[in-house]
C-alpha cells in the first residue's frame, strides 16, 4: 500500500487545458469602483438602480459586488499591460457618462473615508444572501474595495512557482498600492487601513508555499 493517501481528482475549474504550454501569458483587470453622492460624496447604495441604466456596451463589464455601493468593472483578456490599462481607463470614462443622468459618481479607493457600517446596505441576490448567511455581520463591515489584477499562465506549476516566488514580494505591492489610510472619518496613521479590515474575512491573506500544482 502506498504511504500517501490517493489525490482527489481536480475540479473543472482547476484543470489547465490539454495543451497549456501553447497558451500564451494574458491579463485582465478588474476594479471594484465606490458609487458616490455628488452632493455629499458619501457612498451611494443603488447598485440595483444603476445596472440597468448602464449602456449595454458597458454592462458586459460590470457587475454588482457584495455591498449596495460597489460596482466592479472588468476587463476583457490581454496580452500586455499597457492594453488592459488603456481599457480600464475607457471604461471608468464610460462609467462616469453613464452615471451622470443618475446623478451619481465613482471613484475608487481601499476605503470610503467617512463610511461607518451602519449604513451598510448588502446587495441584493442569492449569492450575496448566501454569503451574508455564511459570514453574518462580517459581511455588513464598512465596504472595502479593490483592483485585481489577474494574469493566466499557460502552466499550472509555473503558476504555482511564481505564486510561491511571489510571497517574498506582497509587502513590496501593497507599499506601492495603498490608498486607504482614512477610516470612519479618522486618520489611522496607517497607509492601508483596508489590509486589516480585510484580514478579518476567511480565506485572505498571504497563502503559504505548495510544493506542486496538485
Amino acid at each position: 500500500m502506498s504511504p500517501h493517501p490517493a489525490r482527489e481528482p481536480l475540479p473543472d475549474w482547476a484543470r489547465w487545458g490539454a495543451s497549456p504550454a501553447s497558451e500564451p501569458y494574458s491579463i485582465g483587470i478588474e476594479e471594484e469602483m465606490m458609487l458616490l453622492d455628488p452632493e455629499t460624496w458619501r457612498l451611494a447604495y443603488r447598485i440595483e438602480t444603476v445596472l440597468p441604466a448602464l449602456s449595454s456596451e458597458l454592462a458586459q463589464h460590470a457587475t454588482a459586488e457584495t455591498h449596495g455601493s460597489a460596482l466592479e468593472l472588468a476587463t476583457g483578456v490581454h496580452s500586455s499591460v499597457p492594453s488592459a490599462a488603456a481599457e480600464v481607463r475607457e471604461l471608468r470614462a464610460a462609467l462616469r457618462r453613464d452615471l451622470l443622468p443618475l446623478e451619481l459618481a465613482a471613484a475608487s479607493a481601499g476605503t470610503h473615508p467617512s463610511a461607518v457600517w451602519q449604513d451598510t446596505v448588502v446587495s441584493s441576490g442569492s449569492r450575496y444572501r448566501e454569503l451574508y448567511g455564511s459570514m453574518r455581520e462580517l459581511a455588513r463591515r464598512e465596504p472595502t474595495f479593490a483592483l485585481h489584477v489577474h494574469v493566466g499562465v499557460p502552466d499550472p506549476e509555473v503558476a504555482t512557482r511564481l505564486v510561491n516566488a511571489l510571497r517574498g514580494h506582497l509587502a513590496l505591492f501593497l507599499a506601492l498600492s495603498v490608498n486607504s489610510p482614512f477610516w470612519q472619518g479618522r486618520d489611522t496613521g496607517l497607509a492601508s487601513a483596508r489590509t486589516p479590515l480585510f484580514q478579518a474575512f476567511p480565506r485572505v491573506g498571504t497563502p503559504r508555499a505548495f510544493r506542486d500544482y496538485a
